[in-house]
C-alpha cells in the first residue's frame, strides 16, 4: 500500500484503494529487522530453545484500516487524495494482525516506533529521495535514530 501510495502522490493522481475498511498490522521495516537481529544472536547462544517460529509486528493500537493510513498520508501531503477502486477484485481477509507476545517474553523484543512516527519519517525519506539527496546517509541517519528509540 505505501508504495502505491506514494506512486501516486508523485503522479499527482488519486490513490485507488480495494478495501479502505481492511485492518492491517502496519510497521516500519528496522522494527521486524531488529527483531531478526535479536533472534539470530539468541540462536547463536542456544538454537535448541529458540528454534521455532516468531513475529515480530507492531503494536496493538497500531494495527489500522487501510483509510486510517491513507488520511494520515495525505494529511502529509498537500492535495493528495484516495478514491475507491471499483473494479473486480479478489477476496481478502478484513483483519490480520500478529501475536507478538512470544518475542515479547522469550526474547524481551517489543516494537519501538508508533504508526504516526512511522509514516512520518517514510513521508520525510520520500521527499529526501525526491531531492535528491545522499540516501546512504539518511538510512544511516534514520537507523541510528531507529536504535537510539530502542534504547528507551
Amino acid at each position: 500500500l505505501i508504495p502505491d501510495i506514494l506512486r501516486s502522490f508523485d503522479q499527482k493522481k488519486a490513490v485507488s484503494v480495494r478495501n479502505p475498511n481492511s485492518t492491517r498490522p502496519w510497521q516500519h521495516v528496522l522494527e521486524p529487522l531488529s527483531g531478526y537481529l535479536l533472534l539470530a544472536q539468541k540462536l547463536y547462544d542456544n538454537q535448541e530453545k529458540y528454534s521455532d517460529g516468531w513475529n515480530f509486528g507492531p503494536k496493538s493500537n497500531d494495527v489500522k484500516p487501510v483509510k486510517w493510513i491513507l488520511d494520515k498520508m495525505i494529511s502529509y501531503w498537500p492535495n493528495a487524495t484516495w478514491e475507491l477502486d471499483k473494479n473486480s477484485n479478489p477476496h481478502e481477509a478484513k483483519f490480520l494482525q500478529l501475536n507478538i507476545s512470544k518475542a515479547k517474553e522469550l526474547l524481551g523484543w517489543k516494537p519501538t516506533l508508533d504508526l504516526e512516527i512511522t509514516l512520518g519519517n517514510i513521508i520525510r525519506w520520500h521527499k529526501f529521495w525526491q531531492e535528491g539527496a545522499d540516501m546512504q546517509e539518511v538510512c544511516i541517519n534514520e537507523i541510528d535514530n531507529f536504535t537510539k528509540s530502542m534504547n528507551k
